[in-house]
């Protein structure tokens, strides 16, 4: 899931609205034990990746996203950490609409063919927390 400042879906942005209202989150993984893990790469990474493989000269088909995929229940806990807050979650009860990126199977790419020819993406652990503390500022959509 390609996610910036100006991401205009508001994904990430319903995620850090929640973490400061405080409500409790609804999940699958919670729920089921759900692996529906999504990958992500934020707006200046897939620049790069693009910039990268326009210059290396490889041909055909890559995947882009960070080396560690994120249920909704570890975005929610990522983006809490991030705003120094505490992560609420419920399981899901039948009549609940789900939060965005929760999803019920994996939507994980894997990044290994830019990898083995040497694109380091990084995590999303390691990338959001300015993104989010952006969102919660006001700087992002």
């Amino acid at each position: 899931m390609l996610s910036g400042p100006d991401d205009f879906t508001g994904r990430l942005a319903a995620y850090v609205a929640l973490a400061q209202s405080g409500a409790h989150v609804v999940a699958l993984a919670r729920t089921v034990g759900a692996p529906g893990a999504s990958t992500f790469i934020g707006v200046e990474r897939i620049a790069d990746f693009l910039v990268w493989l326009g210059e290396s000269g490889h041909g055909g088909v890559f995947n882009a996203g960070t080396d560690d995929p994120l249920t909704a229940l570890d975005l929610h806990e990522i983006v809490c950490a991030a705003l120094g807050r505490e992560a609420k979650t419920s399981p899901v009860q039948p009549e609940e609409a789900l939060t965005p990126f929760d999803f019920p199977a994996r939507h994980a790419m894997s990044n290994r063919r830019a990898r083995e020819l040497g694109f380091d993406f990084g995590t999303v652990r390691e990338r959001i927390p300015d993104l989010v503390r952006a969102h919660a500022d006001g700087r992002g959509r």
